[in-house]
């Protein structure tokens, strides 16, 4: 914002994903799931648009990410499985192992960063160009 050090504005829209990055995703699960409960509730609005591959949600993925984290693809899936949907990140990537769930696709060791990138190119390429109502930011609804 204008004449403010601390604060950010960023449109809905022009956010392709949020990265919640931990050094333990696993023990710091908590954490990352009070992010993504912060974030789903912002929706984009498009007004046109032009993209590659599937439409765009309206809501933002989330994508929890940690040095350390769930041993494998099952440990991740599980803990997913486990946790509410309003709270629930879109994908979770453990490096140390390479776990990676999310966006309908799973991976494990060099294959799992490979899928995070695969993951992030598809949540980008949705949107190559759009326009904003502007004007969404201020209305009472």
């Amino acid at each position: 914002m204008p004449g403010s050090d601390s604060s950010r504005l960023l449109l809905a829209e022009s956010v392709a994903a949020v990265i919640e990055v931990k050094s333990d995703v696993a023990k710091q699960w908590d954490q990352a799931c009070r992010t993504t409960a912060k974030v789903r509730p912002l929706k984009r609005q498009y007004g046109a648009m032009m993209g590659f591959g599937n439409a765009p949600t309206a809501g933002i993925p989330c994508i929890a990410v940690g040095y350390k984290g769930f041993g494998d693809v099952a440990a991740t899936e599980e803990r997913l499985s486990k946790t509410d949907e309003s709270s629930r990140p879109n994908a979770v990537l453990s490096i140390e192992t390479g776990a990676f769930v999310g966006g309908g696709i799973s991976a494990s060791g060099w294959a799992g960063i490979y899928a995070l990138c695969t993951y992030l190119n598809i949540c980008m390429r949705s949107i190559a160009s759009a326009s904003v109502d502007m004007l969404s930011y201020v209305r009472d609804e």
